[in-house]
């Protein structure tokens, strides 16, 4: 059973990073396939958060910051320190991914409306 999970997790990964690589090789700008290669790696964080009973449109950082906030139980907390520190260079990664997602910015611009 852990294998098949493994496998269901490990798939997506493996399948993004086949399409990655062909991106390399498509015609169209450095700035396109760029942006292209982060919403496939977007779509995997929201995949797995899903595959965890997490909301679909949602990120596993934003979520461990909605959780620390809601439930301020060492799990909570824990989970999202372990996710700052892996984004060190990105400070206050998940907060900034929390407020992101409430601002709608994943969104293209045509759908964020005025919330």
């Amino acid at each position: 059973m852990l294998t098949f999970i493994l496998f269901i997790l490990a798939l997506p990964l493996i399948l993004s990073l086949v399409v990655v690589a062909w991106s390399f090789l498509a015609s169209g700008t450095l700035e396109e396939t760029s942006w292209w290669r982060w919403q496939v790696l977007v779509a995997y964080d929201q995949l797995v958060n899903t595959f965890f009973r997490g909301w679909a449109d949602e990120s596993i950082s934003s979520r461990a910051y909605r959780l620390s906030l809601s439930y301020p139980c060492d799990g909570c907390q824990w989970a999202r320190k372990l996710i700052d520190k892996i984004f060190f260079f990105d400070y206050n990664h998940c907060e900034e991914s929390y407020r992101s997602e409430k601002e709608r910015l994943q969104m293209p611009p045509e759908l964020r409306g005025n919330t």
